[in-house]
């Protein structure tokens, strides 16, 4: 979500504190500082008025990365936790600036509150988007964090596909705003046109983009291996251009839909050599259309947004269940 510059305004006048009576006064120096604290690289001039340079900082902020689309950018989002953050305020001066800041923000339905440990994070009145499920770029896991990676390491290694699937990659998915789920059992693939998986996400303008999937479990790797291994490369090829060239049935809508996206999803890592042999092999516009997803960024994603572990482990025996070519 991108917000308007007048609003962009209202935060700029908010962290120069022009109306000393209601906000924080900050000089150049301290809008240094202020910026250092929410770890991003702006350093006053020196000569530029401060609510010009301000303005023109959170304009290109503005333009930055926004995990959840529902939302401002995950920077501006750091902005107003650090704008918002009791250590700058009495009290009664920490209620106006959340005034302020809720009138400028209920244009777009959002509005900031504060979690249990005082902190700031914005959501969207009536539900569907929260900050609060925003990692901070730099922060540190907490030792319970740590530890639930680690079990969930545990069980990417030990789950078979279909398990980590349906116990742990569907519910994620979930999580992150996907709708209209569908999982393809062994059984059914054949009838889903290469999909282990497919899904649609809801657009800010209520359209709907659809994703398919195809989840392998392991290391998807491009380095030489014998002939034979061959098949597995043809065959993840041939999914993935058959999930993008044949028609889905959604039966929400009544009638079929082609598939936007492709996610290849594995377990194990997927290697830069195997990423650049996969879009080297597809033409120019299925080639824009593939995302890839694998271990680190699941066990990331699977913590940040506290996926619930399975109740118990898959006792496999260890097994070399790379997927190489």
């Amino acid at each position: 979500m991108k917000l308007q510059k007048k609003t962009l305004r209202v935060l700029a006048d908010v962290i120069c504190g022009n109306d000393r009576t209601r906000f924080l006064y900050r000089t150049g120096s301290m809008l240094t500082q202020f910026f250092e604290d929410c770890e991003l690289p702006f350093v006053h001039d020196g000569h530029s008025t401060r609510t010009d340079w301000v303005l023109t900082v959170l304009e290109e902020l503005n333009r930055g990365r926004s995990t959840n689309p529902h939302l401002p950018a995950d920077s501006l989002i750091r902005v107003v936790q650090e704008l918002l953050d009791p250590m700058h305020f009495r009290i009664f001066e920490r209620d106006v600036t959340l005034q302020e800041v809720n009138d400028a923000f209920s244009r777009y339905g959002l509005q900031v509150y504060f979690d249990s440990a005082n902190v700031a994070h914005i959501h969207r009145v009536g539900g569907g988007a929260d900050s609060s499920s925003i990692r901070p770029a730099g922060r540190l896991r907490t030792p319970e964090e740590t530890h639930r990676r680690e079990l969930l390491g545990d069980y990417l290694n030990a789950a078979t596909e279909d398990q980590f699937t349906e116990q742990i990659l569907a519910p994620l998915l979930s999580r992150l705003g996907f709708r209209r789920l569908t999982v393809a059992g062994h059984e059914d693939k054949a009838l889903e046109y290469g999909n282990d998986l497919w899904m649609k996400f809801q657009l800010p303008t209520s359209h709907s983009i659809y994703f398919g999937a195809q989840i392998k479990k392991g290391k998807i790797d491009a380095s030489a291996r014998p002939r034979s291994s061959r098949a597995n490369v043809t065959e993840l090829l041939n999914q993935v251009r058959m999930m993008v060239d044949y028609p889905l049935f959604d039966p929400e809508i009544n009638r079929k839909v082609l598939v936007d996206h492709v996610f290849i999803i594995a377990t194990g890592e997927i290697t830069k050599q195997a990423r650049n042999w996969l879009a080297g092999h597809l033409d120019d516009s299925k080639r824009r259309q593939l995302i890839f997803m694998d271990r680190e960024e699941i066990l990331a994603l699977a913590v940040d947004n506290a996926i619930p572990l399975p109740t118990t482990l898959p006792d496999f025996p260890d097994q070399d269940d790379d997927f190489q070519f």
